[in-house]
């Protein structure tokens, strides 16, 4: 079980480059944690370490064009953004009018209302991010992606972010920033929906 602190651990590595950018999910402490021990949450985190962020709350959103009219919202797009998956990309590959000193962080939370009425889009929507995710990667700027996972429900295929290990200490997650072979988390491909844990009809 990821504890606060390994995912408070996980994210400082992130920011700090010791840890492959990709798609992955990340179960953010609670705010409360954070709060209780006077640090700052990870929008603080990240501000300080150069990287400009982003929240996609999908709360509301059922289908493709719901999320396409958010994410113009949440990544503040400009006017000549179509509303369309194409134009998405472009603009996730540009982000000329949000510069970020270090890198870009999107955090993507109340996903599985779109992953349950409309799998299509939920799986354009994580090739998408990662296509965005790759472009970014050798640049100064990388760009990571954080799905939050919502009790009992996780995505399949998409990698856990944890902290990086001790030279002892393996791990099935998100890989060292040098190992080519993790965190890549693309998303794509088949068992890229919501796995419910538990569920006997998986």
């Amino acid at each position: 079980m990821t504890t606060d602190r390994d995912a408070e651990r996980a994210l400082d590595d992130l920011l700090a480059g010791r840890l492959r950018t990709g798609v992955y999910q990340w179960r953010a402490p609670v705010p409360t944690a954070w709060a209780a021990v006077g640090e700052p949450d990870w929008r603080d985190r990240a501000a300080k370490a150069g990287w400009r962020t982003f929240t996609v709350d999908a709360g509301r959103v059922r289908d493709g064009n719901g999320f396409l009219k958010l994410c113009g919202e949440a990544f503040d797009l400009p006017e000549w953004y179509g509303e369309n998956w194409d134009a998405l990309q472009d603009c996730l590959t540009d982000l000329s009018w949000a510069p970020a000193r270090h890198g870009y962080l999107v955090l993507w939370e109340r996903w599985t209302g779109l992953a349950e009425d409309d799998q299509k889009a939920f799986r354009t929507a994580l090739d998408v991010f990662a296509e965005a995710v790759e472009w970014w990667r050798d640049t100064g700027t990388p760009m990571v992606v954080l799905v939050l996972p919502t009790p009992g429900v996780e995505v399949a295929g998409i990698p856990r972010l944890a902290p990086r290990p001790a030279p002892s200490e393996p791990t099935d997650d998100a890989g060292p920033a040098d190992d080519s072979g993790n965190g890549s988390g693309n998303g794509s491909g088949n068992g890229s929906g919501p796995d419910r844990r538990g569920d006997p009809g998986r």
